[in-house]
C-alpha cells in the first residue's frame, strides 16, 4: 500500500465532512477506508488527517507534535478563553505540553500507582455486580432495557466518585452535569452544545470547590483527600490546577470509560457465540476485552498541532497544520494488523493505540481494563441471552464515540 497519495483535494474533503453527519457518526469505518484510499496522509488545508498504524504512533510520541494547549487555541480560535468550558480543558494535564504536562502528570500519577488502582477492584467488582443485579430486575419485566441508562453510565460514574471521594446521594446530581460538558472537548462544537457545556462546568466547579474545603477540613481515605494534602505540602501546581484535575478525573473517568464499555457490551450482543465461550472459560475475556477496544475504540480521534516545519514524512507538514490522528483507523490499518475489519477476540493483536502513545498516555487503562473485564465477566455469567433489541442511537460528537441509547433483550440465567 502507498503511504501517500495526492488526493483531490475535493473530493477528499467531501468524504472527510461525511464523518460530521449522523451516518458519519454511527458508522465511520467504512468513510476512513475511504479516506485511506488516498493514503494513510490525507492533507485537507490547514490540516491534515493521519489514518496509519506507525505514523500514528510516530506522532504521538515526536515532540515536534504538541497538544493543543492555551497557545495553540490563541491561534486557532480567537475569544476562545470566553467559554469557561474550554478555559477548564485548557487548565487540565490533557492540553499542556513540556513542562506544564509532566508537572501536572507527575503530581497526580503520585496516587494512581498500580497498587492503587489494585486497591480498587473489590469496589469495582461489588458495584458492578450491584448494578448488573439491578439490570437483571429490569430485564425480568420482558422488556427491553437500555443498557447505557441503566447499567452502563452508572459504572464508572460511581467507580470515579468512590476513588475521588463524592458522597454517594451527591452523584446522581452530577452525571446530568458531565454528558453536556463532553462535546467541548471538539474544537468543532456546535454553539449550542458550548452554552451547555459552560453551564454544566460552572456548577461541578462550584461542586468542587466546595467538596475540596470539606475534604481540607475532614480528610478521608481518598484521591481527593491524598492530593489536597500533597498541594498543600507542595505547591506542585496552581489552585485552578488542582481544580481542573478533579474536575478531568471525574469527567475523562467517565466519558471515555462508559463509551467503551457501552461498544463492549454492543458487540457481546453482536457476538452471542462469544458470550457462550466466556461463559464457560474466563480465561478468553481479556482477549475479548482488548480486541473490542481495538475494534470499536472510543477515541476516535486525537489531535496534534506540528510546532515546526515537519519534513521527515511521506507529506511535509507546515509548523501550525492540525494533524488528526484517527485512531480507530489506525487500529485498522491492514499492514499492521491482519483482515483488520473481521472482529477476532484470538487474533495475535499488537499493540493498538486506543489509550494512546507516549506522553499523554491514558493515565487510567489500567482501570479501564479492569472495569471491561470484570463487566463482561459479570453479564456473561448474569445473562443466558443478550441480544439487541431495538434501535440504538450515538451521541453527536466524532472525537469520541459511544452510545446514547442501546436497547438490549436479556435474558438472566
Amino acid at each position: 500500500m502507498n503511504t501517500h497519495a495526492e488526493p483531490n483535494a475535493l473530493e477528499a474533503a467531501t468524504v472527510a465532512k461525511q464523518l460530521y453527519t449522523e451516518a458519519g457518526r454511527s458508522n465511520p469505518y467504512p468513510i476512513y477506508e475511504k479516506l485511506r484510499q488516498y493514503g494513510v496522509f490525507v492533507g485537507l488545508g490547514r490540516q491534515v488527517f493521519v489514518l496509519g498504524y506507525e505514523e500514528c504512533k510516530s506522532i504521538l510520541s515526536d515532540d515536534r507534535f504538541a497538544s493543543p494547549d492555551a497557545k495553540v487555541r490563541d491561534r486557532w480560535i480567537p475569544g476562545w478563553q470566553s467559554e469557561s468550558a474550554w478555559r477548564s480543558i485548557c487548565t487540565t494535564m490533557l492540553f499542556k505540553n513540556e513542562p506544564d504536562h509532566s508537572r501536572v502528570r507527575s503530581f497526580v500519577s503520585s496516587w494512581f500507582t498500580p497498587k492503587s488502582v489494585e486497591n480498587l477492584r473489590g469496589m469495582v467488582s461489588s458495584g458492578i455486580a450491584n448494578a448488573t443485579e439491578n439490570l437483571a430486575a429490569l430485564a425480568r419485566r420482558g422488556d427491553p432495557v437500555d443498557v447505557i441508562a441503566n447499567f452502563v453510565d452508572w459504572i464508572p460514574l460511581n467507580v470515579m466518585c468512590e476513588m475521588l471521594g463524592v458522597p454517594v446521594e451527591d452523584r446522581s446530581e452530577l452525571l446530568p452535569l458531565i454528558i453536556p460538558f463532553t462535546p467541548a472537548f471538539s474544537a468543532s462544537v456546535e454553539k449550542s452544545q458550548l452554552v451547555h457545556a459552560n453551564a454544566a462546568i460552572d456548577a461541578l466547579d462550584r461542586y468542587f470547590r466546595d467538596l475540596m474545603h470539606a475534604r481540607r477540613k475532614n480528610p478521608q481515605n481518598d484521591m481527593m483527600s491524598h492530593l489536597i494534602k500533597k498541594y498543600d505540602a507542595e505547591h506542585q501546581v496552581s489552585e485552578e490546577e488542582l481544580v481542573a484535575t478533579f474536575l478531568l478525573m471525574l469527567i475523562g473517568g467517565f466519558t471515555a470509560p462508559a463509551d467503551m464499555l457501552g461498544n463492549l457490551v454492543a458487540l457481546l450482543a453482536k457476538h452471542p457465540e462469544w458470550a457462550e465461550r466466556m461463559r464457560n472459560d474466563g480465561k478468553l475475556i481479556p482477549g475479548f476485552v482488548e480486541e473490542c477496544i481495538r475494534y470499536d475504540p472510543p477515541a476516535q480521534l486525537l489531535n496534534r498541532v506540528a510546532m515546526q516545519d515537519v519534513d521527515d514524512y511521506p507529506v511535509r507538514i507546515p509548523a501550525g497544520t492540525m494533524t488528526i490522528l484517527v485512531i480507530a483507523a489506525a487500529n485498522r490499518d491492514p499492514r499492521q494488523f491482519e483482515d483488520p475489519g473481521r472482529f477476532d477476540p484470538e487474533r495475535k493483536i499488537a499493540q493498538h493505540l486506543s489509550f494512546g502513545m507516549g506522553a499523554h498516555y491514558c493515565l487510567g487503562f489500567i482501570l479501564a481494563r479492569m472495569e471491561c473485564q470484570a463487566v463482561i465477566a459479570e453479564l456473561v455469567k448474569s445473562f443466558k441471552r443478550i441480544e439487541i433489541g431495538g434501535a440504538t442511537s450515538y451521541r453527536e460528537q466524532l472525537l469520541e464515540r459511544g452510545y446514547q441509547t442501546l436497547p438490549l433483550r436479556l435474558q438472566p440465567s
